[in-house]
């Protein structure tokens, strides 16, 4: 399996601003799931890196194959580029292969809260003049509950799984990528019974055709020798 998670793309999305007071923390956060994904031969992408493939690219490189990490905190929730940034990851990725880290400052679960992120991004709805953006938040405050369904579907808590190495995180993702394998040897099956099914009725249509083309003659020759012999006949009977 090491090879398939080399293949395995996992795309770590969060909330990353130099003049937030706890960004060292969640900067730490960030490290230690990215290392651990690493150590596990993982194939890690990150939209703060160095790395010269712009953001957009790397998201829309996602497969179905590939997962995505949201490290999920209020800031994610309340800034616009991170939730554009979900927004983008909900469109590329399946439910099951999103998988959120939930920090200790989001309360998503409680229905108080989830209101007040509604009321939060509704009043950036009200603000925004521009028609585009403001396209673009009506977008995002309508997936709050799609993030809220994965919340409570498989969200692990950070303070919970801290001193594990979001081990229950990758058990998640590991049984996921093993249930991509077996699909995919299942439906390579399939198709090898397929094409080999194909293979026989092409085979069989080919071994119809040629008894047909040979019956054909067959009667033609029958047919031919019937004349000529009818021929000879009448010529003996003038004779």
């Amino acid at each position: 399996m090491k090879k398939d998670k080399k293949n395995t793309k996992i795309y770590i999305s969060y909330f990353k601003h130099p003049l937030v007071k706890s960004r060292e923390k969640y900067e730490e956060i960030f490290n230690k799931v990215k290392n651990t994904c690493e150590e596990k031969n993982f194939t890690v992408l990150d939209k703060h890196s160095n790395n010269k493939i712009s953001e957009s690219n790397k998201l829309d490189n996602l497969t179905n194959k590939d997962f995505v990490i949201l490290l999920i905190n209020d800031q994610f929730l309340k800034c616009i580029y991170c939730m554009l940034d979900w927004l983008k990851v909900s469109e590329l990725s399946s439910h099951k292969n999103i998988v959120p880290i939930v920090l200790g400052s989001s309360n998503f679960y409680d229905i108080l809260t989830f209101a007040n992120y509604l009321r939060y991004w509704d009043e950036k709805i009200e603000e925004e003049n521009n028609e585009e953006k403001k396209e673009q938040l009506i977008k995002i405050r309508s997936s709050l509950l799609k993030i809220r369904t994965i919340f409570f579907d498989v969200a692990i808590k950070y303070e919970t799984h801290k001193n594990e190495d979001f081990s229950s995180a990758f058990e998640y993702i590991e049984k996921h990528i093993l249930e991509n394998i077996n699909i995919e040897k299942k439906n390579l099956f399939k198709n090898e019974i397929k094409e080999k099914l194909e293979k026989e009725k092409l085979e069989n249509e080919r071994l119809e055709n040629e008894r047909l083309e040979n019956e054909r003659l067959e009667n033609e020759r029958l047919e031919n020798e019937r004349l000529e012999n009818e021929r000879l006949e009448n010529e003996k009977m003038k004779n």
